[in-house]
């Protein structure tokens, strides 16, 4: 049985962006996670040769702006992507300073 939807409130979760087999493997471990309906968000999206960059960069955008719920955003080396990710600093949510883990930039 599932644990109530509060128990999951503060709750960091890890989100991937992948191929089939990686995303696959890493479902399997246990990373998989659907949010409560309406909107049941998912936190994976496999990537394939038909994916449009548009969709990975939506996908990637929601990850790290919208979901406040996801920690770590993996991309496996596979998911081809016209633009650098490092030419997306705007698109990356920095820790505020004061945090544990990696320091803020400025």
């Amino acid at each position: 049985m599932a644990a109530p939807p509060s128990a999951y409130k503060d709750r960091h979760l890890l989100a991937v962006i992948g191929d089939e087999d990686s995303v696959t493997g890493l479902l399997l471990a246990g990373i998989g996670h659907v949010n409560s309906p309406p909107d049941a968000q998912k936190n994976f999206l496999v990537v394939d040769a038909k994916t449009e960059t548009s969709i990975i960069e939506q996908t990637f955008d929601t990850f790290t702006q919208k979901r406040k719920d996801i920690a770590i955003l993996l991309i496996n080396q596979h998911v081809y992507l016209p633009t650098p990710i490092k030419a997306w600093p705007h698109r990356v949510r920095r820790r505020p300073s004061g945090k544990t883990g990696t320091p803020a930039t400025k």
